[in-house]
């Protein structure tokens, strides 16, 4: 049997954009700044001028032209006010998942002040894996006493980029003993084609099901993850970066495939063990690098 593997030097080209300097965005910005396989540019609607000039990675505004945007391979939008990027940028940034062959991928992270609620009547809606008309956040006046830990579900434990460890059994056993988090925007209507990676332990929605806290949306060629916490930096108590950017890093890298792979329409035949005793049950793994190349029943 021979494989074919192709070895890719290239960084993949990260924008974060954020209104205000969050926890999780000061973490993700030094984290993804530091790491070599990732090319990190920055926009803090916030900060001053000054900012921009102090911090080589910061860009002074949200880049206006369509290439300039379309350069990017995965875009990040914390909690960011759309007002101040206008209707221009953000239909450019619909048009960059939307790709022909090769779309981009979008990073959605909930935040108290906009994200995902004031984006009702942007152009980004078609994109979000959630019924933007159902959400309900944390009362702001109430303190967060009680915290939750991060459920991977059967798909997310099978995903690529949700292995923290080195066997299935060791990604399980780190999800189970990662920090509790606490606050989640809860989104209990999905759309048809949004798929849960993790969801909310104990909370469900009227339907029963768990509240989804990550999930992935296929537009086209593009990908769209949302995250309805904006706390994963928590999973850095004690551990430093170890999990922490071992989720984003993997995260991002396999958001970025459609993009780096140029439209190429491959598919890719995998196991979710490397070996197994004799009678033991064989799970097999297909995935489209263009999902639109997917049978109509598939899940």
């Amino acid at each position: 049997m021979q494989h074919v593997i192709q070895v890719r030097e290239q960084k993949v080209r990260v924008l974060l954009v954020q209104g205000y300097p969050s926890y999780e965005y000061r973490f993700l910005r030094n984290m993804l700044g530091r790491d070599p396989s990732i090319e990190l540019h920055a926009v803090l609607q916030e900060a001053d001028l000054q900012h921009a000039q102090q911090d080589a990675v910061v860009l002074p505004s949200f880049p206006l032209r369509r290439e300039d945007v379309f350069s990017y391979d995965v875009i990040i939008f914390g909690d960011v006010n759309p007002a101040l990027l206008g209707a221009t940028a953000l239909a450019s940034v619909a048009e960059f998942v939307r790709q022909p062959g090769k779309g981009g991928a979008l990073v959605l992270i909930a935040g108290p002040r906009y994200m995902p609620a004031a984006y009702r009547d942007s152009p980004l809606v078609p994109l979000v894996p959630i019924d933007l008309g159902s959400l309900r956040y944390p009362d702001p006046s109430q303190v967060l006493s009680s915290g939750f830990r991060v459920r991977p579900t059967e798909l997310g434990l099978s995903s690529p980029p949700m292995q923290l460890g080195d066997t299935p059994q060791q990604t399980a056993q780190i999800w189970q003993n990662l920090p509790p988090l606490y606050w989640l925007v809860e989104a209990p209507d999905l759309k048809p084609g949004a798929r849960v990676l993790a969801d909310h332990p104990d909370k469900t929605a009227p339907d029963g099901k768990a509240l989804p806290v990550i999930c992935l949306q296929y537009v086209g060629a593009g990908k769209v993850l949302f995250h309805a916490t904006d706390e994963t930096y928590r999973w850095r108590w004690r551990t430093g970066d170890l999990y922490f950017a071992r989720y984003w890093v993997q995260m991002l890298r396999f958001l970025a495939r459609s993009k780096l792979l140029e439209g190429k329409q491959g598919v890719t035949l995998s196991t979710d063990q490397p070996e197994y005793p004799r009678g033991a049950l064989v799970r097999l793994l297909v995935r489209f690098d263009d999902e639109r190349l997917a049978p109509a029943e598939d899940d």
